[in-house]
């Protein structure tokens, strides 16, 4: 899918006698306008070098990762662009197809030159973005960018002004699926929220490692601050959810929906940590990925000792029952949890491009009913699904005890780990020292913390 001036794999399949057909992309899948620019050159060249080579055709690729939250509608310029190729694999030019393709799906000349100066600029570069961008955590570091991150503010925050204007005209001059204009603009808002989005989280962070900033002031402009992102999302989230629905059945459309409740609610969550004095502002868990020590986690090397089964406790001692005990546990990649005996749970879904399978990754058990005043265990069976790897787990739980005290038990070193168990392991009585103590190996991605007051779980980011 990737743009190139040629592709060798056509030549390759023809001198094996397949018979074969290309697959170039409208590159949509990666945040929310396609990347035209990239999709334009890979389909030419791409179906070109089939063609030369002898393929049967070319079927374009559209993936909508993520429960398919892209909007297919911005689509169609690459699906046109697509018979384009098709019909003149030798000859298509994109400067005389353009305007033909924007005049008829616009209804006119004057509709079809608006509509491409709109595609253009949202296609390039600077206002190209990430979803893993969109939503991450507002008070995390930014995602590396190959070019200056106040760069793309600048060219979104001055580009799409324009852009509205654009489409404004567009409205009016068009004979023809004028209604096409509202994902345009509700694209354009977008943009102007990442801009914002990345502007003042860079500037709460900032604000907050300056210790010359007075909290009473830090306060105010992160209150005010996340005041306006929650305005903003939730208007964001009803345009979405109506544009959605026009061409949509809505099964599955409340884990689309949930990406604004989630984002409106860290910004919420950092303004409220400001208030009772937190600077800091670190949102990841404060649990760790832990493993065998003899484990090499996420590295697929033969010469390497890996564990791919692993066992692990962690004894509790409690005064009291808590009120209620909420445990979040995760698996590197498979992970199975005890509780004084009790099988509680497990999560088994790994990384990968769809949104129901990444809530999945995330599993929150009550085990208050399992505890018991005295000597308690947790105890965790990680397995690694990939071979050549080992498994591991992070758990984070908070026991809400007598007099408002909230006590943690969460994976780290001081739990004990093997790489076998006898039948009685997850026993409390279990005798455990002669185990190992669990190492701690960091996560390629950063985790976000769980507010269990507030019913959201911790997030995997990208």
């Amino acid at each position: 899918y990737w743009a190139g001036p040629r592709y060798p794999s056509p030549a390759v399949f023809h001198d094996a006698g397949f018979q074969y057909i290309v697959s170039p992309a409208v590159w949509n899948f990666t945040g929310p306008f396609p990347n035209y620019l990239n999709t334009f050159v890979n389909i030419q060249n791409f179906n070109r070098d089939g063609y030369r080579n002898g393929a049967l055709g070319l079927l374009t690729s559209n993936w909508n990762d993520y429960g398919g939250e892209a909007l297919r509608e911005l689509n169609y310029y690459g699906y046109a662009w697509t018979a384009e190729c098709a019909w003149h694999p030798e000859t298509a030019d994109a400067e005389t197809f353009s305007p033909v393709f924007f005049a008829q799906t616009f209804g006119n000349a004057e509709a079809g030159e608006t509509a491409q100066i709109v595609y253009n600029i949202l296609a390039q570069p600077l206002n190209q973005y990430l979803w893993h961008e969109l939503w991450r955590h507002p008070m995390l570091p930014p995602r590396e960018f190959p070019v200056n991150p106040m760069w793309r503010i600048e060219d979104i925050q001055t580009s799409m002004p324009l852009v509205k204007r654009l489409i404004g005209a567009l409205r009016t001059q068009s004979t023809r699926n004028g209604e096409e204009a509202d994902y345009l603009q509700f694209i354009a808002d977008l943009n102007l929220w990442f801009a914002w989005k990345t502007e003042h989280s860079a500037l709460i962070r900032r604000l907050a490692a300056d210790t010359t900033v007075t909290l009473d002031s830090l306060n105010g402009i992160a209150q005010t601050v996340a005041d306006d992102a929650v305005r903003q999302l939730r208007g964001l989230k009803e345009r979405f959810r109506k544009l959605w629905l026009r061409t949509n059945v809505d099964a599955n459309l409340d884990l689309l929906l949930d990406r604004y409740d989630q984002q409106a609610a860290y910004w919420h969550e950092t303004a409220e940590a400001v208030s009772a004095g937190d600077r800091d502002l670190d949102p990841t868990i404060p649990s760790s990925w832990i493993y065998h020590p003899a484990a090499h986690p996420r590295t697929r090397d033969t010469t390497l000792s890996q564990v791919p089964t692993a066992y692990f406790r962690k004894t509790v001692d409690l005064t009291s029952v808590p009120h209620r005990a909420t445990v979040q546990l995760l698996g590197d990649t498979y992970a199975r949890l005890w509780v004084n005996g009790t099988r509680i749970g497990e999560v088994y879904a790994r990384r990968s491009l769809s949104l129901t399978v990444e809530h999945e990754r995330i599993k929150v058990f009550d085990v208050t009913q399992y505890l018991k005043p005295g000597t308690n265990v947790f105890a965790v069976e990680a397995t690694a699904y990939q071979p050549l790897t080992s498994g591991g787990f992070n758990l984070y739980a908070e026991l809400s005890m007598p007099a408002g005290r909230t006590d943690t038990v969460m994976s780290d070193t001081t739990w004990r780990v093997a790489s076998t168990a006898p039948s009685e392991w997850d026993m409390p009585q279990y005798d455990d020292s002669s185990w190992e103590h669990a190492m701690a190996s960091p996560y390629p991605t950063p985790v976000i913390k769980p507010d269990f007051a507030e019913h959201r779980f911790s997030w995997i980011e990208r």
